[in-house]
């Protein structure tokens, strides 16, 4: 139906369809020409942002401080945190505002007292080289969902050794930013003690220059004595001496050098950086050092 303001054609049916025709196409050219502008300013306000974000980024590189911008496309979290913390730092992009904001609140909730996330920045659209330049201007790693990476970009992060985490499923993000703090903690250190042996009586031998060398006669009570493992002399349950590998001196069993002495055996020795007593009843421990990685 014709509008309000719409121009009445009079004309034989012939001229009335060329005139419908080239209206229709007048129409859809003015449309296109407004849709190419949309296009085009958005592409200009696109442009300007990332040549913002590199000169900020460049300007980071430069002075080491924390880039902020003011771009309504890009929102920052500026949060205050204790340096004794070790921090993953992030930059998340994301398809949409809604999913930006949900994977930020999902992500900045990860970690302890020890070690955590910290979100430097979430923005819609792609990642783009001004993200790989913050990014390393920052030490943050970045986090895609949904979006695609170039090429170029990826390139980029390579070369500048920035780490790219990719995926469109939220809960792979996290078991991989999970990972990733839980590495920022103090690997687990355990002792796993491989053998004992009960001292039973203490021997001095005379040596050259007045020095005196104090053996402990000792029994394999529990598992293997060995040489090479460290080694630790127990006393009511107390630690007082505890040696690095290699420093049982003096490991011997009938007078014959050994290297490990198993269960029930009887062997006398001697730790090369201790100088006190052996006493009836201490307990040389031989031990593993096992060393775990922490988790959250």
């Amino acid at each position: 139906l014709p509008n309000a303001g719409d121009e009445v054609i009079q004309g034989t049916e012939d001229e009335v369809k060329r005139a419908l025709i080239n209206r229709k196409r007048n129409q859809d050219l003015a449309s296109l020409v407004e849709d190419v502008g949309a296009i085009n300013e958005k592409r200009k306000l696109e442009r300007e942002r990332r040549e913002q974000e590199l000169k900020e980024a460049e300007e980071a590189l430069r002075t080491g401080r924390v880039i902020k911008t003011n771009s309504s496309l890009l929102t920052e979290i500026d949060t205050v945190q204790d340096e004794t913390i070790k921090t993953l730092r992030l930059i998340i992009k994301a398809d949409v505002s809604g999913s930006a904001e949900a994977i930020a609140g999902a992500l900045e909730g990860i970690g302890n007292d020890k070690a955590s996330t910290k979100i430097l920045q979430y923005a819609v659209g792609s990642v783009t080289e001004g993200d790989v330049a913050l990014a390393k201007a920052t030490e943050a790693s970045i986090i895609a969902f949904g979006v695609q990476i170039p090429k170029s970009v990826v390139q980029a992060a390579n070369l500048q050794s920035v780490p790219l985490i990719s995926s469109n499923i939220i809960y792979r993000l996290m078991e991989t930013v999970r990972e990733k703090v839980s590495a920022l903690l103090p690997p687990i250190i355990e002792h796993r003690v491989a053998g004992e042996a009960n001292v039973q009586q203490m021997f001095e031998i005379d040596l050259k220059g007045r020095k005196v060398l104090k053996i402990a006669g000792c029994r394999v009570t529990n598992g293997t004595l060995e040489k090479n493992k460290p080694i630790r002399l127990m006393r009511d349950g107390k630690i007082v001496h505890d040696a690095i590998p290699g420093t049982l001196d003096t490991f011997r069993h009938l007078k014959k050098d050994i290297m490990e002495a198993r269960k029930g055996m009887e062997c006398g020795l001697s730790l090369s950086q201790y100088s006190g007593d052996f006493l009836v009843g201490d307990v040389i421990q031989a031990y593993e050092v096992i060393t775990k990685p922490a988790v959250l």
